[in-house]
This record gives structure tokens, C-alpha cells and sequence, in this order.
């Protein structure tokens, strides 16, 4: 199972969800789900790597493995 980091992260950069809509051109929902644990592995690719790009990490980064 992965889970996500994508909350710990955009909270780190200091980018709330709004924010982070903002920033990346990405719905409050898209970001929303990205910070859910059951619904990191229907994120695309993309859009990993625009998050990343807002928190200044790198996408694996944000998910671990358990």
C-alpha cells in the first residue's frame, strides 16, 4: 500500500489547498484526493509532478510505501 505525503508536504512549502490550486492550475478536488491515502495511486503522473514542483521535492517524495 503507498501513502500519500502530499499533505506533509504542501503544509512544509506552506501551501494550503487553495493555494495550491493557485500555483499549479490543479482543482481544490485533484489536490484534495492527492492528500488522501486510497486515492494516491489514481493520480496521474503528471500531476505528481506538478505538486512537486508547488513543494519543491521530488515526486517519490510524495508517497511511502508501507
Amino acid at each position: 500500500m503507498l501513502k500519500s505525503n502530499v499533505k506533509d508536504y504542501m503544509e512544509k512549502a506552506g501551501i494550503s489547498v487553495r493555494k495550491g490550486a493557485s500555483l499549479t492550475g490543479l482543482s481544490t478536488q485533484t489536490l484534495n484526493r492527492a492528500r488522501q491515502d486510497e486515492t494516491i495511486l489514481g493520480c496521474s503522473l503528471e500531476t505528481l509532478q506538478t505538486i512537486a514542483r508547488a513543494c519543491g521535492c521530488r515526486v517519490k517524495d510524495l508517497f511511502t510505501e508501507e
